[in-house]
């Protein structure tokens, strides 16, 4: 039941993001609906993962004292988010190139996610890690095979904003090279967000399953150990 709360509402929040938002990012300073929609869309998607990881909680709890704790988690994220947003904000703002300031910000939610749901395993699923396990290889490929995608499309737009610019020349000297160049740049990024959606939809869903596979194989293996069979 938990991975799928996990999947569908990764892939909702993926969904949505896209749509309302374009991507998930809090712009300090400009407090308009996107800001409200996306600070919503963070809550709900942290406070839904944070009940995919409590159901795996062996301890058990009743299910209002949950959803309200999945709620108070949520808000707390959401206003983590929120100030890492801000931070973040410095660094995009100097860029030149809005390609580079995207993938800055997906970059960010990429990191985020995956420490609130590293945070969730440790704190509300309450699993402990140790070794590495073979197992557990497949899932890491995956994940690197997915940022190597998302790399490869980065450097894609750039190589194309480069070439519109030499194949155009004519056009670009009538309106500046460098207001060109942002031009350009706003328009592949605003393209490259579609990509930059479903790779943290792809990396978020790949992780859990590999957290929780991970999970399985440390409660695994501490029962054969209790059993005192061989390893």
């Amino acid at each position: 039941m938990d991975i799928v709360i996990a999947v569908v509402s990764t892939i909702v929040f993926g969904i949505f993001s896209k749509a309302l938002v374009n991507i998930p990012y809090m712009t300090w300073g400009i407090f308009d609906w996107t800001f409200a929609v996306t600070f919503i869309l963070w809550l709900l998607y942290m406070a839904s993962l944070y009940v995919a990881a409590k159901i795996q909680d062996k301890n058990g709890e009743r299910n209002w004292k949950i959803i309200l704790k999945s709620l108070i988690f949520g808000t707390a994220a959401a206003l983590v988010k929120m100030g890492i947003d801000a931070a973040v904000q410095k660094i995009a703002a100097n860029q030149d190139n809005m390609i580079y300031a995207a993938a800055i910000m997906e970059l960010e939610i990429l990191l985020f996610g995956s420490a609130a749901m590293l945070f969730l395993y440790f704190f509300a699923a309450k699993k402990k890690f140790t070794a590495w396990k073979p197992s557990l290889n497949v899932y890491a490929a995956v994940g690197g095979s997915i940022l190597a995608v998302y790399m490869a499309v980065i450097y894609y737009y750039l190589f194309k904003i480069k070439w519109v610019m030499e194949r155009f020349s004519g056009a670009v000297q009538e309106v500046g090279t460098e207001q060109a160049k942002w031009n350009l740049s706003v328009k592949f990024a605003r393209e490259s967000a579609v990509m930059g959606m479903l790779v943290y939809v792809a990396f978020f869903i790949t992780l859990w399953l590999g957290l929780r596979k991970w999970s399985e194989e440390i409660e695994k293996h501490n029962k054969t150990y209790k059993r005192g069979d061989t390893i």
